[in-house]
């Protein structure tokens, strides 16, 4: 194309991209001035594109072989991962487009950006340079334009090789005139030259090459890919010559033609010669060539290795560039003989073992975008990609680290090498860490990374890798972490950062890694927040040298980066704008906190580390250090001496250092007095760093004078945070502020109430004697004072006294411990008193020294007597036994306020320790101790309590700290309100027994007791409700039987209207027959714990609980049924009106294990014992037996609740307990159900009751709480209510109907998903009908959103699950196929079942944002929260879930004939039922709503009846015709729940509905696909082949036989075309099928209208309307109107007990068969054109317009046959139909 073109061509100034072809791109900006191909960047959908225009120079002009080459080059180029070819070719009449996915940066601009590439960087781009062009020309693709513009980078150093150019731009260019090279490749003006110098050769050579290329392009018509010479095939390229005889180099590249003839096409060679210009360049960060130059090289007048490539520091870069740029192309290698002779030389063998390769998959979107992780990189909202790579990299970090050479560590392997010894010192090392690292700290350093594969702690003594490779996954991390999503895979970056930066130096630690870090501290989870303050932490502790640019890195950068982001309501007053910044949680505070004494530390290290580099290299500017005043005028002045340098340099040390102060001084003063006591106490951990930073008198007034206020704070533990960190201040600030201000501190805190803060104040005692920081006067009083706390019953406070009185020994002579020290603690040791051993000295370590210490200590007083003691101490009012310490004033303990003056004359005193006083003349024994009568009282309490005689010295040593201690406690229970003699209220928790309250211990029983007593109570006050009505009255036998009449199905709020009409009716006669009392002229009838009791008009009634939990050890099936089963809560117990006489009878009977008169009556009364007696209350009502299969009487039932206070709990309840219970009762299954524990609280107080139901709900049903969110159950009259049709007005039969009709589908196809790869089996929805689940042969259960069916958005599965195959003998992995899927019960969990025994129970985390308004639902990963294995070769066909009472049971029907029930809670199996294996294996069954029995369906037709209360089989039948059942429904308006629908089992596409109590066929629903029964009348209506056979009767291999001889017809015509026939035969019936119906408004109970929707082989979806059999429809899948009509349906009554409905076919104008594509071609036979058979002519559809219509038919029906169909009523009624092929249709 070059060829053609001149400088007289247009400009491509003026182009651009308004043409249709590039209608979805929008124009934005022009890169580049270029005069052949003018570049425009645009925007598609999916991202930035570039746009090259060309304009054609005539018209007409044709580019289309230029078009056929480049769409070759792209198909060739598809698999090369470092080239980017032109995605879009588009020609018009005046321009040519070429359109490429826009990169942000190339080499030459990557080159210029900071941080400036490393030399590794540079050669993993070289590298990735050469293999392009491996690759490429391996498939004979060159380029013909390499430059540094036309190679992109990517922010992770991705490397593409883009605008090949070899198919349109001139090989060959003028050597004399330089415009064609301006023209065609200068496109940035630069007069760099990039082409091989054999591309310029004489004009005339340039114009003999364009008529041959003219030539050639006319004979390249048919495409490139025809050309043998430019895409030889496999076998040439092993020939040692070509075609024109040219010798080729071994690895098959042609080089070019022999020397002085001119190549007409690009070669190899060429592309090499750029390349090395490419290379030299990045290396040099300049052009290595002009065109002036290039010129000259040829003429051997330039030589660029000389004045160019010898300033490359690799030699063997500079040797290998050289080669490439030589002159003669012959003497150039390949681009794969450069990368196989430098191996290990230039580039390291990671690259081509493992980097490449590694970073192609991260990079390449596509590859993962098909394993599911994400879409193109280009999607503009962010779909995780960046969060995949760091993902991968993250799990992946040991082979990363084993590449790299990460392993090779000199400190590992000779910890490795030195085997015990090190060993050992490093287990010192750690004892050590731990004796003095803090207590309370949060540990944060050294981090610890938790890598999976390579966990560790940071180590900074790692040493960088020679090549440090690591800054190619660092350049690769840090570009990633700004675009994650999650917040999870930026905390995986910062381990990540850490790892690799130990093995980085320095300078990289601070410019690449650093700058990231303070990014995160902005982020916007306070976890991610945390991470980065201990990351940037870690990464400069790190760091062992600094530059001089990083010298003030905290001043300038970090600290107000760090005060904008972390510091609450702080401002940025250095180089900020002194905007307020954000609010910091106090987790992010926190870590702050305890990380800035590092941080101090780190800050001045740098200082120091910088200003010796300072002065070395000298100040960057001379004026910076002059004075003000100074000039250079004068050689005196511009004269300075090395000291006044050395003056100048220290001044801006000390100045950098105050800044530095100051900052940090800010920090601190806002952390200290931070409002959180968790930031305070992390805060403390810093505090002995700090003190060094700051220095001795700013640590005073900065940081000592507010740590004394936080012994003021009643956080307990915020004091012993204190003392953790005090030794550190205490050291630094040296004794005598230790003694005059500390100390004091920590005496008074002896007498803390809290031990915790004792046992703290001890620890720290012992570790500032350790030290030494004690004077010896100090010494022998705190001895004294700690001496009588190793009595105390504490074991830490005993121990921490212990260490204290070791570690006093340390710094004392033998002497001083035998004459000072031993008479001190004397008293407290075991006899003989004086005589330690004689290790015990000041020699022996003070951990030894402890233990010999606490080996002659004495027993401790007892905790019974220690209490005792403080309450006689509280409660003392005239005894003498305190006035002692009552009396003394100053210090405690007798201590000194100053430090220890006056101490040496006690110590004089001192006297043997067998005395009978101390020594000073403390009493030893209470003998001796003036005592009162009330003292007396009080130790004979003490004696009591096990007091002993040994025991007085012990309680007279801790008689101060006793009395002490109670002024405390009194003190603090006084501040707050409670009674003197409560405990102390630590942490605003208010002690029980300070409030008078008397505890009472309640105790759960499993049997309910069977005699209460309880006085009857006064009648509580009126309760002011807004009905006007008594909420909480007893309830009577006429409300439990209107409640036991209402079916279960009756919504929630009926029956609680009803019953509120029922108490309104009875309170009011009440109230007219006995005045103004309300007394009760009738007794009221309850069962109580299984009696049968009447309680009189005027008792309030009150009964135990029954049981809570009741186990079976011996069985463990019984569980289930009985755990955490309790009647239901009445929040308002029942209340009635006081009257003087009270009378109840009892009549015992036998417990019904459910029982309809299950009501609570919450108010007392006082029953008679277990006798029999008479009663003339007449009780109306239906009680049953005892379930035979429950191991316990079940005294209590769920019932409604009719409490008006419940319906407005029920929010709360959900949203408290999450589990759909309206309070801690827990209403389960939608119902509003509450249960009553059993339990020995006889009170009716409702708080409590309720608090107790809480607990029993907590610790039994954990069910609740795993599965919640508990979900509402969608009425199908709301959705009728809403729209009828939201998107037709007419039915199938054309008949009119507006949205207050009945819905009726339209045959409207919403949309379509074919994502599954196999059969789909199973469609369920969600009880409030969220999403829907599909499930099929590819062993994928997959979750579709509804609320996607109302936007126009693309319809795609929104989470699947997965089921793991099993490994076959052979090796092979089957896939398992799901069967059966249900939902538990009103819950997002569903259960999924598959062909190889597996069960599971899966929870779909969704949450509905529109309800909020924050947008669509969102839905999280799927969680798998129970697993079941069946045996071997057994597996469930079908599954379903309910809720009876407190059991979840999941019901599975399997292949092996065996009914499971399976309780959830514990996954321990129910009951196992066995159906008789020769009815047939069961394909599905079903569960009444009262959950009493169970209908099960085989594969040969039979239909047996399971009682579930009994676990008994009552009967079974058999359908005529015995086929598979696919289908059991219960009848939606007809039978009372007695009426069964049965989809197959008769051979004909039919449902039949069978009474279940007279075994009898009521109805027949048969569709046109049909054929006629065998004993049929002259209408077609069948008369006796719809009788039930017994097969109980038959005898097993009498109906083995039956089957085993009989042959299924159905199982021939079903195996036509592609559909293969099913395992149970080939039924062409109903194998689909759901029933639906509305109720009335008016009356509930009463069915408006009812229908069933079924689908079956087909391949059609019918609507049977049951009240209106003719407004039924073929809905889809029906031939077109036009060409057969409509079906019709009929209904016609049999017999006096069954009616048949039947679908009619459409007739044609001639009475025939319809024209569908099956019959076509029989007619177009018979009739030989289009005539009737008459003979008439009647217009028929052409030939074309039958095919157009049929094609829309098939597109808006299945094309398979049909496995199940489900009913959606939101966003709207629509139903979703499955087939064999995979594809989902949903229809309005």
């Amino acid at each position: 194309m070059g060829q053609g073109y001149s400088l007289t061509t247009p400009s491509v100034g003026s182009a651009g991209i308004d043409v249709p072809e590039l209608a979805d791109l929008v124009y934005e900006k022009s890169v580049g001035a270029a005069r052949f191909m003018k570049s425009i960047r645009a925007r598609h959908k999916d991202g930035a594109v570039l746009i090259k225009v060309l304009v054609k120079p005539y018209t007409p002009m044709s580019l289309g072989a230029y078009r056929d080459r480049l769409v070759w080059e792209r198909r060739t180029l598809a698999d090369v991962p470092n080239a980017l070819a032109y995605e879009r070719i588009v020609e018009t009449d005046t321009n040519g487009f070429l359109v490429r996915q826009f990169l942000y940066n190339s080499l030459y601009d990557r080159m210029s950006t900071r941080p400036f590439l490393e030399d590794i960087e540079k050669k993993w781009l070289v590298f990735q340079l050469l293999c392009a062009l491996r690759d490429c020309h391996a498939r004979d693709v060159y380029h013909g334009d390499i430059k540094t513009e036309n190679v992109l980078v990517t922010s992770w150093n991705w490397l593409y090789l883009t605008d090949f150019s070899s198919a349109f731009k001139p090989v060959l260019l003028p050597d004399d005139n330089p415009a064609d090279f301006s023209y065609f490749f200068d496109t940035s003006g630069r007069r760099t030259c990039y082409l091989a110098p054999e591309r310029f050769v004489p004009s005339a050579a340039v114009t003999a090459a364009s008529m041959t290329a003219k030539t050639h392009s006319d004979d390249e018509d048919d495409g490139p890919g025809l050309d043998h010479n430019d895409d030889e095939g496999p076998d040439t390229r092993h020939d040692t010559t070509s075609a024109t005889g040219i010798p080729r180099r071994p690895g098959g590249r042609q080089r070019g033609p022999p020397p002085g003839t001119p190549p007409n096409r690009i070669t190899w060679a060429m592309d090499v010669f750029s390349a090395g210009c490419v290379i030299a360049e990045l290396f040099l960060e300049a052009p290595i060539f002009s065109l002036s130059q290039l010129f000259r090289y040829r003429r051997d007048e330039y030589d660029p290795v000389a004045s160019h490539l010898k300033r490359i520091p690799d030699r063997d870069v500079a040797e290998m560039v050289a080669h490439m740029i030589q002159l003669d192309p012959q003497k150039r290698y390949a681009a794969a003989e450069y990368l196989e002779f430098y191996r290990g030389k230039v580039f390291p063998d990671y690259f081509y073992s493992f980097l490449h390769q590694y970073m192609e998959v991260i990079t390449n979107p596509v590859s993962t975008a098909a394993a599911g992780a994400f879409a193109t990189s280009g999607a503009p909202r962010n779909l995780g990609e960046a969060d995949e790579r760091i993902d991968r990299v993250f799990y992946d970090f040991d082979k990363i680290a084993y590449f790299l050479g990460f392993q090779d560590d000199p400190q590992e392997q000779g910890e490795t090498r030195s085997g015990t010894s090190t060993t050992r010192t490093k287990v010192s090392q750690d004892v050590e860490k731990t004796l003095f690292a803090p207590r309370l700290g949060l540990g944060l350093f050294p981090v610890r990374l938790n890598i999976p594969t390579k966990e560790h702690s940071v180590r900074a003594g790692a040493q960088p890798t020679p090549d440090n490779g690591a800054l190619i996954f660092l350049t690769l991390i840090v570009a990633s972490i700004r675009n994650t999503a999650r917040a999870a895979s930026r905390i995986r970056a910062c381990d990540v950062l850490l790892a690799l930066a130990e093995r980085l130096t320095d300078e990289a630690k601070l410019d690449r890694v650093l700058p990231y870090l303070m990014a995160l501290l902005n982020d916007r989870a306070d976890m991610v927040v945390v991470t980065a303050v201990r990351s940037i932490t870690q990464l400069l502790a790190l760091v062992r040298t600094v530059s001089p640019i990083n010298a003030h890195v905290f001043l300038e950068y970090i600290l107000p980066r760090m005060q904008a982001a972390l510091l609450k309501g702080s401002t940025v007053p250095f180089g900020g704008s002194g905007s307020v910044g954000r609010e910091a949680s106090s987790l992010v505070r926190a870590t702050y906190a305890a990380c800035l004494g590092t941080l101090a530390t780190m800050a001045n290290r740098f200082l120091e580390m910088a200003a010796p580099v300072d002065r070395m290299v000298g100040a960057p500017d001379d004026t910076d250090l002059e004075p003000p005043g100074a000039g250079s005028s004068t050689p005196s002045t511009a004269h300075k001496s090395p000291a006044d340098d050395d003056a100048a340099f220290d001044g801006l040390f000390d100045a950098a250092h105050r800044e530095l102060v100051d900052l940090f001084e800010l920090h601190t003063k806002a952390l200290i007095e931070d409002a959180d006591p968790y930031v305070r106490r992390a805060f403390l951990t810093s505090v002995p760093d700090l003190c060094l930073f700051f220095g001795a008198a700013d640590a005073n007034d900065i940081i000592v004078t507010h740590l004394n206020t936080y012994l003021n704070d009643r956080d307990w533990m915020l004091k012993c945070a204190f003392f953790d960190s005090i030794v550190g201040v205490a050291t630094f600030l040296g004794s005598v502020s230790l003694e005059e201000f500390i100390l004091p501190l920590m005496i008074q805190a002896l007498t803390d109430p809290e031990e915790h803060v004792v046992q703290a104040v001890l620890q720290a005692l012992a570790e500032l004697a350790d030290v030494g920081l004690f004077s010896k006067q100090v010494v022998w009083e705190l001895v004294e004072v700690v001496a009588c706390f190793t009595m105390h019953p504490n074991i830490w406070i005993r121990e921490a006294a212990a260490r204290f009185l070791a570690a006093a020994t340390t710094f004392l002579s033998p002497a001083q411990v035998r004459c000072l020290y031993l008479p001190l603690v004397a008293p407290y040791l075991k006899p003989p008193r004086l005589l330690l051993p004689a290790s015990f000295s000041a020699a022996v370590h003070p951990v030894q020294a402890e233990l010999v210490l606490l080996d002659h200590l004495q027993r401790p007083l007892s905790r019974a007597v220690f209490d005792q003691a403080i309450n006689w101490a509280i409660k003392a009012d005239r005894g003498a036994f305190w006035k002692p310490v009552q009396t003394r004033r100053g210090f405690p303990f007798g201590m000194s306020s100053g430090g220890g003056g006056g101490s040496t004359s006690k110590i004089s005193n001192s006297g043997s320790g067998g005395s009978g006083a101390s020594r000073d003349g403390r009493p030893l024994f209470l003998a001796r101790v003036q005592r009162n009568e009330e003292d007396e009282q009080w130790v004979n309490r003490l004696r009591n309590l096990g007091l002993t005689t040994d025991d007085e010295f012990k309680l007279l040593a801790l008689r101060e700290y006793l009395w002490r201690l109670s002024r405390r406690k009194l003190h603090e229970g006084q501040g707050h309100g409670g009674d003197s003699s409560g405990g102390p209220n630590f942490n605003s928790i208010v002690p029980l027994r300070s409030l008078g309250i008397t505890l009472q211990t309640v105790v759960f029983e499993e049997e309910p007791a069977k005699q209460a007593h309880a006085p009857p109570l006064p009648p509580p006050p009126p309760h002011p409700a807004s009905l006007g009505i008594d909420l909480h009255a007893p309830k009577s036998i006429e409300d439990a039987l209107h409640d036991a009449s209402m079916t279960i199905d009756d919504p929630v709020a009926k029956r609680r209207r009803a019953a509120l009409n029922s108490h309104r009716k009875r309170l009011s006669q009440g109230a007219g027959a006995g005045g103004g009392s309300g007394r009760r002229l009738s007794p009221i009838p309850a069962v109580r714990d299984g009696f049968l009791t009447a309680t009189s008009s005027g008792s309030p009634s009150n009964s135990p609980r029954s049981p809570g939990s009741p186990l079976d050890d011996d069985a463990a099936s019984l569980r289930s049924l009985q755990v955490g089963k309790s009647p239901p809560i009445d929040v308002g117990s029942a209340k009635a009106a006081s009257s003087k006489t009270t009378t109840s009878l009892s009549l015992r009977h036998r417990p019904s294990a459910i029982s309809l008169l299950n009501r609570k009556d919450g108010a007392s009364m006082k029953k008679t014992g277990a006798e029999t007696a008479t009663t003339e209350t007449n009780a109306f009502g239906q009680v049953e037996g005892r379930s035979a299969f429950s191991g316990s009487v079940q005294s209590r039932s769920p019932v409604p609740s009719d409490d008006l206070e419940s319906v407005l709990s029920d929010l709360e309840g959900v949203l408290r307990y999450g589990s759909g219970a309206s309070g801690p009762s827990g209403s389960s299954s939608g119902v509003g159900s509450r249960y009553r524990a059993h339990h020995t609280y006889s009170g009716n107080d409702p708080h409590v009751l309720r608090m107790l139901d809480a607990m029993l709900v907590e610790n039994y049903p954990h069910d609740l709480a795993e599965f919640s969110p508990m979900v509402t159950p969608i009425a199908r009259k709301k959705a009728a209510a809403a729209t009828a049709n939201p998107t037709a007005s007419s039915n199938g039969n054309g008949s009119s109907f507006t949205k207050t009709d009945a819905w009726r589908p339209a045959g409207q196809m919403v949309a379509t998903y074919s994502e599954h790869v196999g059969a789909i089996n199973r469609v369920v929805v969600s009880p409030d009908h969220a999403f829907f689940l599909t499930g099929g042969d590819d062993g994928t259960v997959r979750v579709w959103d509804t609320q996607r069916l109302e936007r126009n958005i693309s319809h795609r599965s929104r989470q699947v699950h997965r089921h793991a195959g099993s490994t076959g003998a052979l090796g092979t992995t089957a896939t398992p196929r799901v069967l059966a899927l249900c939902f538990i019960e009103n819950t997002h969990c569903f259960v999924s079942c598959t062909s190889q025994g597996s069960v599971h129970v899966v929870k779909v985390e969704y949450a509905n944002e529109a309800l909020l308004g924050n947008g669509p639902p969102r839905y999280s990963r799927l969680r798998l929260l129970r697993e079941y294995q069946l045996p071997r070769d057994e597996w469930a066909v079908w599954c379903e879930h309910y809720k009876h009472e407190a059991s979840s049971v999941l019901v599975l029907a399997t292949n092996r004939s065996r009914i499971l029930g399976i309780d959830l809670r514990t996954m321990t199996l129910v009951f196992d039922l066995a159906n008789p294996v020769h009815h047939g294996t069961p394909t599905c069954f079903v569960v009444d709503r009262r959950r009493h029995w169970l209908v099960v369906a085989t594969s040969h037709g039979v239909l047996d009846l399971w009682d579930l209360r009994f676990k008994m089989r009552l009967k079974g039948w058999g359908i005529p015709g015995g086929t598979p059942i696919y289908r059991l429904a219960i009848h939606p308006s007809k039978g009372r729940g007695r009426w069964l629908c049965v989809a197959g089992g008769t051979g004909q596409g039919e449902v039949t509905v069978w009474d279940l109590e007279k075994t009898l066929c009521r109805e027949v629903y048969r569709t046109s696909a049909s054929s006629a029964p065998a004993t049929t009348s002259k209408d077609g209506s069948a008369k006796h082949n719809y009788e039930p056979w017994d097969v109980d009767e038959d005898r097993p291999e009498g109906m083995l036989s039956r089957f085993a001889t009989s042959i299924d017809p159905a199982g021939i015509s079903g195996a036509t075309g592609t559909t293969a026939p099913t395992p149970l035969g080939g039924d062409k019936g109903v194998r689909a099928m759901v029933v639906g119906s509305t109720a009335d408004d008016e009356r509930p109970r009463d069915v408006r209208h009812a229908f069933i929707v079924t689908g079956g082989s087909d391949k059609k979806l019918r609507f049977w309307d049951l009240g209106h059999i003719e407004n039924s429809s073929v809905y889809s899948g029906a031939d077109d109107s036009t060409l057969s009509g409509r079906s019709t349906f009929s209904a016609a009554q049999v017999t006096t007990t069954m009616a048949v409905n039947t679908e009619r076919p459409p007739k044609t104008a001639g009475g025939g068969t319809p024209m569908t594509p099956s019959n076509s071609s029989k007619a177009r036979a018979t009739k030989g054109g289009g005539g009737n058979s008459d003979g008439s002519s009647t217009p028929r559809p052409s030939r074309s317009t039958v095919i157009a219509q049929q094609q829309q038919l098939l597109l808006r029906s299945h094309l398979d046959a049909i496995t199940d169909v489900a009913l959606l009523e939101s966003p709207y009624t629509a139903t979703v139909s499955v087939d064999r092929m995979g594809v989902i249709f949903v229809f309005s």
